[in-house]
C-alpha cells in the first residue's frame, strides 16, 4: 500500500526522493561508492575507504536535496581473454553520480541509495553496509531512536509496545549457522537445518523508554534483570540466552 501511494503521488508530479532516473552504470560487475565522512550516515565508515556494489547502480540526476557520496568506476572489466579481479581492478575513475542522496519531504526526510546495499549485506555481510543502513534509518527518523544491543552479531533484537504502552517487550533471538557445516555455504543456506546453538552471555541493552520504569524481567524465565534508568534511558543486562528470550519492561 505504501508503494502504491508513492507511485500515485509521483504520477501527480510529486517527488519524494528529489532525484530522477538517468540510466545505469552499465555492464560493470561491480562499482564503488565513496561517502562524505562528515555526514552522520557515513560517519562510521573508513574516512578514505570505498564500499563496493556487486552489480550495477542507478545514475541519478539530483533535482532537490543533498548528495553525500559519489560513484567510482573500476579501471576496466574482465574480457574473454583477460582475467581481472577486485584486487587488480580497484576504484579509480571518479564520477559525479551520487551514491546516496538526502531529501526533505513534508515534515520528514528521505535517504535514497541507488545501489542494493540491503541485498549486498545479506549476501556478503560487509559491516560498512550495516552501518549505512542503521545510520540512515536513525538520520531520517522523526524522533531520535535508541535501541542498541552490545553482544554477539548472532543475536537479533526486535522490540514493541503492548498493553496500551504499559510494557516494552524486547525479543532476543540467537541465530547461528550449523556448527561444522562447510565454510563454502553461506549462513542463510543452513538456517533451516540448525541442530545446535551455542549460548551467549552478558548482553547489554540500551533503550529509550517513556515514563517511569516499574520493573524489568527476563521472560519466560520470570527472572528479575538488573538495570539502570536515568532520564528516559534504560540499560539492561541479560546474563545469558540460549535460543530465545525476552526482556519485558513494565512502565
Amino acid at each position: 500500500h505504501i508503494m502504491q501511494i508513492i507511485l500515485e503521488k509521483q504520477k501527480k508530479g510529486l517527488n519524494y526522493y528529489g532525484v530522477s532516473y538517468a540510466g545505469e552504470t552499465g555492464t560493470y560487475s561491480r562499482v564503488f561508492s565513496k561517502f562524505h565522512h562528515d555526514h552522520p550516515i557515513a560517519s562510521r565508515l573508513p574516512e578514505d575507504g570505498f564500499v563496493s556494489s556487486w552489480g550495477s547502480m542507478v545514475k541519478l540526476e539530483v533535482e532537490d536535496g543533498e548528495t553525500i557520496g559519489e560513484i567510482y568506476f573500476p579501471y576496466s572489466e574482465p574480457t574473454g581473454t583477460r582475467f581481472i579481479n577486485i584486487m587488480a581492478n580497484p576504484p579509480a575513475v571518479a564520477s559525479t553520480w551520487p551514491s546516496c542522496t538526502i531529501n526533505a519531504y513534508g515534515e520528514g526526510s528521505v535517504a535514497y541509495f541507488p545501489g542494493s546495499i540491503d541485498k549486498d549485506y545479506l549476501s556478503l555481510s560487509f559491516p560498512e553496509l550495516r552501518y549505512l543502513l542503521g545510520d540512515a534509518v536513525r538520520h531520517v527518523s522523526r524522533k531520535p531512536l535508541k535501541l542498541r544491543l552490545d553482544g554477539p552479531l548472532s543475536v537479533e533484537l526486535t522490540a514493541f509496545y503492548r498493553n496500551d504502552g504499559s510494557q516494552l517487550v524486547i525479543h532476543l533471538v540467537n541465530v547461528q549457522p550449523d556448527i561444522g557445516r562447510s565454510s563454502r555455504l553461506k549462513a542463510a543456506d543452513s538456517r533451516q537445518n540448525i541442530q545446535e546453538i551455542l549460548p551467549v552471555y552478558d548482553l547489554r541493552i540500551e533503550a529509550s523508554v517513556p515514563g517511569k520504569v516499574k520493573s524489568v524481567a527476563q521472560q519466560p524465565e520470570g527472572t528479575a534483570l538488573a538495570y539502570e534508568y536515568l532520564g528516559g534511558e534504560i540499560t539492561i543486562r541479560v546474563p545469558k540466552i540460549a535460543c530465545h528470550t525476552m526482556a519485558v519492561i513494565e512502565l
